[in-house]
Order: C-alpha cells, then sequence, then structure tokens
C-alpha cells in the first residue's frame, strides 16, 4: 500500500460526524480547508491502494522522528496550503520548513496564498517575509515547482525573489 502524506488535520475522504467535526475543530475553523484538500486528495489518487495519512495525527513534537517515519513509509508529501502567507500562520509555516528540510521523499505545495487586502500593501513587505522566502525555498528543494492561488501571492513571491 502506497502512503501519501498530507499537511492536515484529519485524513482527506475519512469520513466524520458532523458532531466530531464541530467538537474537535476537525477543519481548522474553515470549510474550505476541507474542500481544498480533498480536491487535492482526489487529483492525485493513483489507485485504490492509496492510503492517506495526516502529518497532524504524526508529528507530537519531535520532528526528527516525524521526518524519519515519513521517509521510511510514505512516497510522497502533499501540502495543500490556502492562505498560509499571513502573520497568525506563521509558526506552522516555521515548523513545515524544518520538515521539509528533513525529508527526502517527493513533497509538494499544491497551493499556497498570501492574506492580503491588495496589491498595493504587497510592495510595502511583510514582517514574516523572510519566513515565507524559507518555506518557499524549502519546498523548491524537495520540488520542481510551487502552486500559488492567484496573482497576487505570485506577484508577492516574485518580490521575494522568486521566479514564475
Amino acid at each position: 500500500m502506497k502512503k501519501i502524506l498530507f499537511w492536515s488535520i484529519i485524513p482527506p475522504l475519512n469520513a466524520h460526524s458532523t458532531a466530531e467535526i464541530l467538537t474537535d475543530n476537525l477543519i481548522g475553523s474553515n470549510s474550505g480547508n476541507v474542500m481544498f484538500q480533498t480536491s487535492a486528495a482526489r487529483a492525485t489518487m493513483v489507485d485504490e491502494e492509496s492510503e492517506f495519512v495526516s502529518a497532524f495525527s504524526w508529528i507530537r513534537g519531535d520532528l526528527d522522528a516525524f521526518a524519519r517515519r515519513a521517509n521510511e513509509e510514505c512516497s510522497c508529501f502533499m501540502i495543500p496550503l490556502a492562505n498560509a502567507f499571513r502573520g497568525n500562520y506563521i509558526s506552522h509555516l516555521e515548523v513545515l520548513t524544518q520538515l521539509l528540510k528533513k525529508l527526502t521523499i517527493p513533497c509538494a505545495v499544491t497551493g499556497v496564498g498570501i492574506q492580503a487586502s491588495g496589491f498595493e500593501e504587497l510592495d510595502a513587505g511583510y514582517a514574516f517575509d523572510r519566513q515565507v522566502r524559507a518555506f518557499v525555498s524549502a519546498a523548491l528543494e524537495r520540488s520542481a515547482m510551487v502552486g500559488v492561488r492567484g496573482a497576487m501571492t505570485a506577484r508577492y513571491l516574485k518580490r521575494l525573489g522568486f521566479s514564475e
């Protein structure tokens, strides 16, 4: 069986009751997260033998152990992100960056966006520019490209020194 590691609270395509989802906040306070993760999972399903594993169920604070297990047991690491380039998500992005540096399996950022109110805001820069640059650099060491969500994110990453 091929395991595909997913950056998600719950493995995509797993069934949960509405009560479980709401009580345990399995959608990360945003139902769009589940839709985005599920569509990424469906797009990468190679065969019915594929098993999707939630990265959050493995992490437990020890990134070295997590990386060893992922490298041994998984064929790839899928990272469907929504608007992860925002101030209150940077601590997660830093953990993800550290993890990417420890992995040897292919990793794919299927979509990531910046949370900004308009194009003019992009040129001023953000307090988290350094962390975003480190994350994208780490992702590109494990993959040929990073999927972005729209022109605003593309322009932001270009300003940080990345090419289209």
